[in-house]
């Protein structure tokens, strides 16, 4: 954010991702969309888990990532929630289970399934199929094979645990033909959500999908096309969780000042999708006879009374008059979302967990980082996962 360079995520970027979720007013959800890359891959899981305990009050998620983490993650939850059961009754871990493309079921993903599913949180079944390439070229073709794959996988949370909550989800896209790489900022992505929503509504499904994807490798004007085109695609077609704000490079990357972009642009598509309200007061009639052509509209109790809901405003755009904005400045909407990332961290009040919590998850965190990698690959021999004690 600082610089504009491309570097390695630290774990103190996972802690201001975490802040900067927590603050923001329409990304509601925090699906770990950085990874730490300065400790060990075997204790990404349950840092993260203590960052979201501290310093987000929204909801949080990751994926089915075997057997191991996917247990490490549902018990650190359930010290917070307070038990198992109460997880059960109030989900709010967000589990995305990746769905493997042509048409199969990824041993490590299956295993965060069944641990899910016995903790009744909501799954995500989520291919990220590639017309083209992993799935029929056509989109229609795509479709079928995605809710094929999507619903082998609803039919064995169901099996599991019935009622477990779960949603269709998509990641898919197209090919990029030329080089035989995926394009998740492409236009298509969001005509895929919006056949894949109304496939979710017909089967009586929720459903996720991405927005905000970029090929972009930069905060530039493609990122903010594409993002803003594969948002306001899901958003009109009614899907009901959107993940992904703040990335760039087909979510390989991501960017603090895109968080708040992607609030921005989140806001703005929620109004479109909110649409006009027409009744006796929205309609103004009287008013308009009122006013008539004799003066203005700016002081009148009903502009006071409805600016605010009529009106989406922003916090980062840039729209004041250009002799304005060259006295303050010359700010742009990137330098602007720079200062709000900067007064959200600095603003940021951790939460005060109770003391047996905090005892808890740090006994857990500490025994995790105690674990080599071979202690943690070693629970995905079958003989060493018991799923009668989860």
């Amino acid at each position: 954010m600082e610089t504009g360079e491309r570097r390695m995520v630290t774990l103190a970027d996972l802690y201001r991702h975490m802040k900067i979720v927590n603050a923001l007013d329409y990304i509601n959800s925090s699906q770990m969309d950085i990874w730490p890359g300065d400790i060990p891959m075997t204790t990404i899981h349950t840092e993260a888990i203590l960052a979201w305990a501290h310093h987000c009050r929204k909801s949080f998620g990751m994926g089915c990532f075997g057997y191991l983490p996917t247990l490490d993650m549902m018990r650190m939850s359930a010290i917070v929630a307070g038990g198992k059961e109460e997880m059960r009754l109030k989900p709010r871990f967000f589990m995305i289970c990746s769905v493997g493309s042509p048409l199969q079921m990824i041993k490590e993903q299956v295993e965060g399934l069944l641990i899910a599913a016995d903790y009744g949180q909501p799954l995500a079944l989520s291919p990220e199929e590639i017309a083209g390439s992993t799935a029929p070229v056509t989109l229609a073709g795509l479709l079928v094979h995605q809710t094929a794959n999507i619903l082998a996988h609803v039919t064995l949370a169901q099996i599991i645990r019935p009622g477990t909550p779960v949603l269709y989800g998509t990641v898919s896209t197209i090919t990029n033909m030329r080089l035989g790489t995926v394009a998740l900022g492409a236009v298509e992505t969001g005509l895929i959500t919006a056949g894949a929503a109304q496939i979710a509504r017909h089967l009586g499904l929720p459903i996720r999908s991405v927005g905000g994807t970029t090929e972009s490798k930069l905060e530039d004007i493609q990122a903010g096309m594409e993002r803003a085109m594969s948002t306001l695609q899901a958003v009109l077609a009614g899907v009901n969780f959107i993940t992904c704000a703040g990335t760039l490079d087909s979510t390989i990357s991501g960017s603090p000042l895109l968080m708040a972009v992607d609030d921005e642009i989140a806001g703005m598509a929620l109004r479109v999708a909110r649409g006009i309200e027409v009744n006796d007061e929205t309609l103004a009639l009287d008013l308009i006879r009122q006013v008539n052509f004799s003066s203005h509209y700016m002081a009148e109790p009903h502009t006071v009374r409805y600016f605010r809901t009529e009106h989406y405003i922003p916090k980062i755009l840039v729209r004041e008059p250009t002799e304005t904005w060259e006295k303050e400045g010359k700010k742009t909407m990137l330098d602007r979302a720079r200062e709000r990332i900067r007064t959200i961290e600095a603003n940021h009040q951790p939460r005060q967990l109770d003391p047996a919590v905090e005892k808890a998850l740090q006994d857990y965190l500490e025994m995790s980082r105690r674990r080599s990698l071979e202690d943690y690959y070693a629970y995905e021999e079958e003989s060493r996962q018991d799923y009668n004690n989860l």
